[in-house]
């Protein structure tokens, strides 16, 4: 934040938001661009053929009993609570992600 505060001409002691610098600049939330790249990695995998490693080892169950203490958060479910934020369920992003045309310009940025 400090590099754009610099690049705009503005200081801490201006008390402007952060929010704000990154519009003068015209940069975005680096939160809000991780998600963009989980939702489109996220499609890829569902486009992906059965055959490829990254398909398999998404859709692979388990073996075994879990160990002990609270369940580890695992990838997917970022994912799904990202889409959810979104008003989009997992089924309905993958229907939505066969066709990449449609997938990409709904995903947000």
């Amino acid at each position: 934040m400090r590099c754009l505060r610099r690049a705009v001409g503005k200081t801490r002691r201006d008390k402007i938001r952060n929010e704000v610098i990154r519009e003068m600049v015209g940069s975005t939330n680096v939160l809000r661009y991780i998600e963009h790249q989980h939702i489109k990695w996220f499609g890829h995998l569902v486009r992906l053929p059965p055959s490829q490693p990254a398909h398999r080892a998404y859709n692979i169950q388990g073996s075994g009993r879990r160990a002990r203490g609270r369940p580890r958060r695992r990838w997917i479910d970022g994912v799904t609570e990202t889409l959810s934020a979104h008003g989009l369920t997992p089924q309905q992003a993958t229907r939505l992600a066969q066709n990449r045309l449609l997938y990409l310009p709904a995903t947000p940025p």
